[in-house]
């Protein structure tokens, strides 16, 4: 079984631009989640779904920062079945950039 999963959703593009502006709105005091909502991402698309019936019809995922002692990162990205709870997929990288 493969233990990479890729969305076909398309993602929005982050350029500098967009990291500047979410900087700035955090700085001035306002929270991630606002900042989030504000750029249009990270909206709780699960809300007014009901509870899924079967495995394989609704899948959630999270990504998560693993520091090393070298003062560097590795990204760690998780896919689970939210009828299972099962881990269906994840990746771990150096980095958070899009797979070409």
């Amino acid at each position: 079984m493969d233990k990479k999963m890729h969305s076909k959703q398309p993602r929005r593009k982050y350029d500098e631009g967009f990291k500047t502006e979410a900087l700035q709105m955090v700085t001035a005091g306002r929270s991630a989640a606002d900042v989030a909502r504000s750029l249009g991402i990270g909206e709780n698309l699960l809300l007014d779904r009901p509870a899924p019936q079967a495995p394989n019809e609704v899948f959630i995922g999270d990504i998560t920062y693993i520091p090393l002692c070298q003062g560097t990162f590795l990204y760690l990205a998780c896919w689970q079945d939210m009828f299972s709870r099962k881990i269906v997929g994840w990746e771990l990288a150096d980095n958070m950039r899009r797979p070409n």
